[in-house]
């Protein structure tokens, strides 16, 4: 059955990448999510297997800096998709890392990169001026408040447990991770781009806390 979900996981990811449409975004983080979570529930595996499951890594492509928004949604999408998500920094490039233990790590980086790319094309419809700055982070704050909703009803929905492992938790810790630097927001107080924001998250179905510096790997 673990075999199968991750052979699901693999198909689903290969299909987004050839319609990445905002449509097929939206299904897929809520399809990634149900099969990270389900890994366990079927009886397949023993009670004590996923104390023995290797903490895993799974890092975003680095971008020269990451915008205050996505390091919120990385966060969103790590607690519902049971893993931690961590900031890395390397070489005045950023990524995130997120850690899990067996395919959830890589259902919430999959989910998180559907869902940027979903929000940051509707996030260019505001227009780039600076006066519509303002604005767009009250449609971005909108949009990130309709993820966390729409993906918790879903694991409330399936009665799906979202519970980050002993372990992955364990291994945050002990690496020590930094609080990231907190980030001044503009906002225009818009209620109408707030809402707008809030039912596009919704449809995206896709959910703060701190957000440290991930660890370095041998080898960097």
């Amino acid at each position: 059955m673990e075999k199968h979900r991750s052979a699901k996981l693999r198909k689903l990811m290969e299909l987004a990448s050839r319609n990445p449409s905002q449509a097929e975004a939206e299904a897929a983080a809520l399809a990634a999510q149900r099969l990270a979570l389900r890994s366990g529930l079927d009886g397949d595996d023993p009670p004590e297997a996923s104390a023995r499951d290797a903490v895993r890594e799974v890092t975003t492509p680095p971008a020269s800096r990451l915008p205050w928004w996505a390091r919120r949604l990385a966060v969103i999408v790590a607690e519902n998709f049971a893993c931690e998500a961590l900031l890395r920094r390397l070489e005045g490039r950023q990524s995130i890392a997120f850690i899990g233990v067996r395919d959830a790590p890589k259902a919430a980086c999959f989910a998180f990169l559907e869902l940027s790319h979903a929000h940051a094309a509707a996030r260019r419809a505001f227009g780039r001026s600076q006066s519509a700055s303002a604005t767009q982070n009250d449609f971005t704050r909108g949009f990130l408040g309709g993820v966390e909703s729409r993906l918790r009803g879903q694991a409330q929905s399936e009665a799906l447990a979202v519970l980050t492992p002993p372990e992955v938790r364990a291994y945050v810790e002990e690496h020590d991770p930094a609080a990231s630097r907190t980030v001044r927001i503009r906002s225009a107080f818009d209620e109408t781009a707030w809402s707008e924001g809030f039912r596009a998250g919704q449809r995206a179905g896709r959910r703060e806390r701190r957000l440290g510096s991930a660890p370095r790997q041998e080898g960097e």
